[in-house]
């Protein structure tokens, strides 16, 4: 098993589970765990990021939903179901969570009370729709970012 004791970075103001499932599914990215290995289970990964068990299983049900892992029978630990690079899409999906989190808390609520005129809703929607665009161009750059970066990791690796 890799790295004992990994931190979770201070500061982040993620859920626990997203942090240890970014960093799971980080070192799936990485090659640590290949397609078809499984993973250490809920005890070892609470134990190695110094979390709780209930918090280590919610992280692999995060990964189990993203498709990355395919969840272990009954006692057994969950087995990696992502090549690299489908984890490095939800790697970088996970990294992302505190900013969706923070877009959806700023966005315009609509509001269905009788009070509220067309034009209002018109406007508001026009600012939500401003705001997606927003993010779309960010989520792009982002992505396009990743690429570069995936391919210059597959050409140092000799691919």
């Amino acid at each position: 098993m890799p790295d004992r004791n990994q931190s979770l970075r201070p500061g982040d103001r993620r859920p626990l589970a997203v942090q240890v499932a970014q960093g799971l599914a980080d070192e799936i990215a990485r090659g640590v765990y290949r397609e078809g290995d499984r993973v250490p289970g809920e005890r070892l990964l609470a134990e190695k990021w110094s979390v709780s068990d209930k918090t280590a299983r919610e992280a692999i049900a995060i990964l189990v939903s993203s498709n990355v892992l395919r969840k272990g029978v009954r006692t057994q630990p969950a087995v990696v179901a992502a090549t690299r690079e489908q984890a490095r899409k939800a790697r970088n999906e996970l990294k992302d969570f505190e900013a969706r989190s923070q877009a959806e808390a700023q966005t315009p609520r609509l509001r269905p009370d009788s009070s509220v005129g067309a034009a209002q809703i018109r406007e508001e929607l026009a600012a939500v729709r401003k705001y997606a665009e927003t993010i779309e161009a960010r989520v792009l750059a982002i992505e396009l970012r990743e690429r570069t970066r995936d391919q210059r990791e597959d050409a140092a690796e000799g691919r």
